[in-house]
């Protein structure tokens, strides 16, 4: 009788952990903040300076609410509620526009927050406005160059020129 009941609770236990286990593989993966980076910024002193964004990861990340910043920390430009990258995708963001004075000068920086943090999740500098723009080759994961055009919002084709004006931090 000791046995049957043993063989019960181990059956019950198989159909459990077998029910439980297509839910476990089949949840929609989703990627980490540290997935989305800079990936190309446009300060080159006109008047429409911008920051590219990427997803590196594998799963769609949610970055409503996230704050971007200058050198400067109380200048700073909250991403839209509602804005979700999916994997591979680019987000540009102007930031000229911004009142407060935001904006990408010869020498400064670009970092991004997320809500409530105190470390950014990315950050570049440069010490000088680029030619077109500091971008990373390949797209999200290389090192910072100087851009041979600009891919607002799009992937990089060409194989940008590498400079030493900028520094990732």
């Amino acid at each position: 009788m000791r046995s049957h009941v043993r063989r019960t609770i181990l059956a019950a236990a198989a159909v459990v952990a077998v029910g439980v286990a297509p839910l476990l593989i089949a949840a929609p993966a989703v990627a980490a903040a540290s997935d989305v980076v800079i990936n190309e910024v446009e300060s080159n002193g006109d008047a429409t300076d911008w920051v590219e964004l990427i997803n590196t990861g594998a799963g769609p990340v949610d970055v409503s609410g996230w704050i971007l910043k200058d050198d400067n920390a109380s200048r700073t430009l909250a991403i839209p509620a509602g804005t979700v990258l999916a994997p591979g995708a680019f987000l540009a963001v102007d930031v000229d526009p911004v009142p407060g004075g935001f904006g990408l000068g010869g020498a400064d920086m670009i970092r991004v927050f997320e809500p409530g943090a105190t470390t950014p999740v990315d950050s570049y500098a440069w010490t000088a406005h680029a030619a077109t723009t500091y971008g990373r080759c390949p797209d999200g994961t290389g090192a910072f160059v100087t851009t041979l055009a600009s891919t607002k919002g799009a992937q990089r084709h060409r194989r940008p020129q590498p400079h030493a004006r900028g520094r990732q931090r």
